[in-house]
């Protein structure tokens, strides 16, 4: 993690000098990082039940970027009746800093003011809207959108490890398969429900490791024609890339 964190600031340096992005990740993004490992420390201290919680029978909807994953996980969603993730659950994936930031959430909700990414860009994000879970394993820099939407898409090297998860050091593929299993007990206990339905589509090389973490799992794989998905996709990354650019 330390060192993909290193090439990131390097990138920021690179690409856009010693500005507000480069001081956003050299200077909050290791503050959030502590913020968020030290509350999820005190869950355990106030919070001891979560540990308890067996993660059944997990369903994960895998697949192409720009398939039809959202919209299958929002219709499964929508009723209430699994365990999803609203965006900020996924921010603050601690139970003890949820406690913390809920008014403040609530707050930005009641004002309109819970957008983080416009829905002109493809993928629109809100605070309160139900999100893919694939975006927690950005807490351990081990996803492609630490590729996406960090200074690293505007580097032209490699990032096979962002891809093939699979084919990472054991004890990488541990420490990030138990934070992510931790995430999801947190949850559970959190919304008091049972089924989890999971968006990781970018977790298709990741399988054999979630397998081992759940050996119960479900994958759902859907399938789109590649000349639809890849210009969508790309235009989708274009946009956030630019987005990023802006500030």
């Amino acid at each position: 993690m330390l060192q993909v964190y290193y090439r990131i600031v390097v990138s920021a340096w690179k690409t856009f000098g010693f500005g507000a992005i480069f001081w956003r990740w050299a200077l909050f993004m290791p503050m959030f990082i502590a913020f968020t490992h030290f509350t999820l420390f005190l869950d355990r201290i106030f919070f001891p039940q979560f540990r308890k919680i067996q993660v059944k029978n997990p369903i994960f909807i895998i697949g192409h970027p720009r398939s039809g994953n959202t919209f299958l996980h929002q219709l499964l969603t929508q009723t209430d009746e699994f365990v999803a993730f609203q965006t900020w659950h996924i921010l603050f994936p601690s139970l003890a800093a949820r406690v913390l930031v809920k008014p403040i959430v609530e707050y930005l909700i009641k004002k309109n003011k819970s957008s983080l990414i416009p829905d002109q860009v493809g993928h629109g994000v809100s605070l309160d809207k139900v999100e893919e879970e694939e975006l927690l394993f950005f807490h351990k820099l081990d996803t492609q959108f630490v590729w996406a939407r960090s200074p690293l898409g505007f580097d032209d090297q490699e990032y096979p490890e962002f891809r093939f998860h699979d084919l990472q050091l054991p004890s990488r593929r541990r420490n990030s398969i138990n934070f992510f299993k931790g995430c999801l007990q947190r949850q559970i206990y959190y919304t008091g429900k049972q089924q989890v339905i999971l968006q990781t589509l970018q977790s298709v090389h990741r399988i054999k490791t979630i397998l081992k973490a759940f050996p119960d799992a479900k994958f759902i794989y859907l399938v789109r024609s590649p000349y639809e998905t890849i210009p969508s996709h790309l235009s989708v990354l274009w946009f956030l890339l630019d987005l990023q650019r802006r500030g």
